[in-house]
């Protein structure tokens, strides 16, 4: 029996990548992240590392809410990472 996953952090990362209407490819070229590794954290092969989220959230231009202090980073914030 295949053993199910909870992929909440995959699910966002292609959530936000297709609402900004970006292949894998270009969020990578634009992130510098390898398609391959999107790909991975995409299907929940890989858990990305907390900077490699920031970096994709920046290159896709998306905001981020942290929900502990409610507090939203802009894009130029991000880009300070």
């Amino acid at each position: 029996m295949k053993m199910q996953t909870n992929n909440v952090v995959g699910d966002a990362v292609r959530v936000m990548r297709a609402r900004r209407n970006m292949t894998q490819e270009q969020l990578a070229e634009k992130s510098g992240i390898g398609r391959g590794e999107i790909s991975r954290i995409e299907t929940g092969k890989e858990i990305p590392r907390v900077d490699t989220l920031l970096v994709l959230c920046a290159a896709a231009n998306h905001e981020i809410l942290l929900q502990d202090n409610e507090e939203v980073f802009e894009d130029d914030e991000i880009d300070e990472f």
